[in-house]
């Protein structure tokens, strides 16, 4: 599933990850809606979440990031 957004949408997800000090930057819900104004839709979030949470499931138990970020 994909979803079009504008890339000052995409630009301001980034810098307030980069502010948090976030690892992963992603896109949830609240972003979905405080930035795109809702366009990701649940079904993209249905289908995304087991990837996202078997990625960091595997880091867990690997103990380092997926080898692709470096």
């Amino acid at each position: 599933p994909a979803t079009l957004v504008e890339p000052e949408e995409v630009a301001a997800m980034v810098l307030d990850g980069l502010r948090r000090e976030r690892f992963f930057i992603r896109a949830g819900r609240q972003e979905s809606k405080a930035i795109y104004g809702g366009k990701i839709t649940e079904e993209y979030f249905e289908w995304n979440e087991p990837i996202i949470r078997g990625r960091a499931e595997a880091q867990l138990a690997d103990g380092r990031p997926d080898a692709y970020i470096w």
